[in-house]
């Protein structure tokens, strides 16, 4: 090669470099911005999850509203890539076992958040059940002459 010609080899690499930078720059606030809401879910090989069972994909375990929304708990059997895995399939469903990140939930975290909301209504209701009681004996302690069922 002539000396010209790697002069301009070497000039269209620095231009490559100059472009290269601010695009890689700019790609990687792009993918901040489109993953801040994104759910990053850890499932390892054994865990067990419930499968979503969205209109688009299962039209026909999907027809009208009052339809079971979820199916499972699945058994994850295999990880395929980055956000699609290989579950045991429950009963005689018609599709393919692998199925994306997007489509499953933890079966074990919807099981805690389940007994913390079990947990909070009946805290709630002691709460109620014991200022109702409060309510009671204090009118009781006033005189008053209502007798049950009365108000």
């Amino acid at each position: 090669m002539s000396l010209e010609a790697e002069e301009k080899a070497k000039e269209i690499k620095k231009l490559y470099e100059q472009v290269r930078a601010p695009i890689e720059k700019l790609n990687e606030q792009y993918k901040l911005k489109a993953n801040k809401n994104r759910i990053h879910l850890e499932i390892k090989l054994g865990d067990l999850v419930w499968l979503q069972l969205r209109k688009e994909r299962f039209s026909s375990m999907r027809k009208h509203k009052l339809m079971v929304r979820r199916d499972g708990p699945c058994k994850v059997v295999q990880k395929v890539e980055e956000n699609a895995y290989r579950i045991e399939l429950l009963g005689d469903m018609q599709i393919s076992a692998t199925v994306n990140v997007g489509d499953l939930t933890s079966y074990l975290k919807d099981y805690k958040r389940h007994n913390e909301y079990l947990r909070e209504i009946l805290f709630k209701g002691k709460r109620l059940m014991r200022s109702k009681l409060q309510a009671w004996t204090y009118s009781h302690k006033q005189g008053s002459s209502t007798k049950w069922g009365q108000r």
